[in-house]
């Protein structure tokens, strides 16, 4: 059987760890025959201000790694959901995204830390090599 662990990464302080008892999981279901993938989620939040707030929607729309935008007002006009297997995974998309686009007139990325309520991620983790492939399952709208 193909089972998928997944841990919501939700220890911050002072540092994110590896979800331990996940992984003791993951090796007895192994021992027992299991196929098994491990997703330690990372979440964040993208803070946007652009003169172009629906190339950035389309981005989300395209993107299988941002999962919801918000339009706001204030000095933001965007707020974007996104997810990754680790921190450095958030950096690169809103890197390859966002921070050399010159219709971006500030970008700030925040870790969300917990995440209260269970929701369902609309995302296929390409996780054969235990890691986000940025440059053959992003979006295609990017210059990546």
């Amino acid at each position: 059987m193909r089972v998928l662990l997944v841990s919501a990464n939700r220890e911050h302080l002072p540092d994110p760890i590896f979800p331990l008892g996940l992984a003791y999981i993951a090796a007895a279901a192994t021992n027992a025959g299991h196929e098994i993938n491990v997703a330690d989620l990372c979440f964040g939040r993208i803070e946007l201000q652009t003169n172009n707030p629906e190339k950035a929607i389309d981005f989300v729309n395209h993107c299988p790694f941002m999962l919801n935008a918000f339009r706001l007002g204030g000095n933001t006009n965007i707020s974007i959901l996104l997810v990754g297997l680790s921190f450095r995974d958030l950096d690169q998309i809103v890197n390859r995204h966002f921070r050399d686009d010159p219709d971006v007139v500030n970008v700030r990325i925040d870790v969300i830390a917990d995440v209260i309520n269970d929701f369902v991620l609309p995302i296929d983790l390409n996780l054969e090599f235990g890691e986000l492939d940025l440059d053959s399952c992003c979006c295609g709208k990017c210059s990546c």
